[in-house]
């Protein structure tokens, strides 16, 4: 149909799906729904439906890009290369988590989309793809600064209240520098980039299963104040120290849909 989800709202049918392709609405009947839009969507639909104007903090991990450059190729014959290390502290390693990829053309892609400045090096970049290292830094959750509220028009609002993490960020940059540069690994250049707060994908946490009030969720992932209606995207967890969510969203997911088959 090409329309999107815009509002739901109870009805005598049951719970009515009002979409839109942008140009007219259209509504759809349902006595059960299973919402996976992602957190911020699948909130901002409850937060209306439940008349919930009160701030709610979006949970995630905060992330640091940093590109290294490499002494000795680090080849491989995929498209995309998933994290070869993780590095984490001896102690407190709950407070961030390194993962380092190397170079492939999906990484040099998303880095030309992103930057089109950098088109005209598009051969260069692909040429020692296999010398750069590019790595994500992600802090505990407990560094997040992100909030989800709706005005009175029920306009959803993402906002930062300005926590300081980028001198974090670069203590935590340094250190993996030394550790590199004592392994004889890198050259000794290095390229931080700090995208700001909302430019990771791992939002969580906003209606927790077996949470409190209004916006929580039973084992079953039903909304504790409406029972026919199913959330089975991050939304419902409260992760801590699992930096990379989407296998346990999906067993889920998959899980909540074998109970309603």
């Amino acid at each position: 149909h090409n329309y999107y989800v815009k509002k739901i709202k109870k009805s005598k049918a049951g719970i009515e799906v009002i979409c839109s392709n942008t140009i007219s609405n259209k509504s759809f009947y349902t006595k059960k729904l299973v919402l996976g839009c992602g957190t911020l969507v699948s909130t901002k639909l409850i937060l209306e439906y439940l008349n919930v104007k009160k701030e709610v903090k979006l949970n995630h991990h905060p992330r640091l890009f940093s590109l290294f450059f490499l002494k000795k190729s680090w080849s491989n014959n995929m498209i995309f290369q998933p994290s070869q290390n993780h590095i984490k502290l001896k102690k407190k390693n709950d407070l961030f988590t390194v993962d380092l990829r190397p170079g492939n053309k999906l990484i040099i892609n998303s880095i030309i989309k992103f930057k089109k400045i950098m088109l005209p090096f598009k051969f260069f970049l692909n040429f020692f793809r296999s010398n750069m290292l590019f790595v994500n830094t992600f802090l505990h959750p407990k560094f997040g600064d992100l909030y989800l509220k709706l005005d009175n028009n029920n306009r959803m609002n993402v906002y930062s209240k300005n926590k300081n993490n980028e001198q974090f960020f670069n203590k935590i940059s340094k250190m993996i520098y030394k550790f590199l540069r004592k392994q004889n690994k890198i050259f000794p250049f290095i390229k931080n980039y700090f995208p700001g707060y909302g430019a990771d994908f791992h939002y969580f946490g906003t209606i927790p299963i077996n949470g409190k009030g209004k916006l929580s969720v039973t084992e079953n992932c039903q909304l504790t104040k409406d029972k026919n209606i199913y959330i089975i995207d991050n939304s419902v967890f409260n992760f801590k120290k699992n930096k990379y969510p989407i296998g346990l969203t999906l067993a889920n997911a998959r899980r909540i849909a074998e109970d309603l088959s």
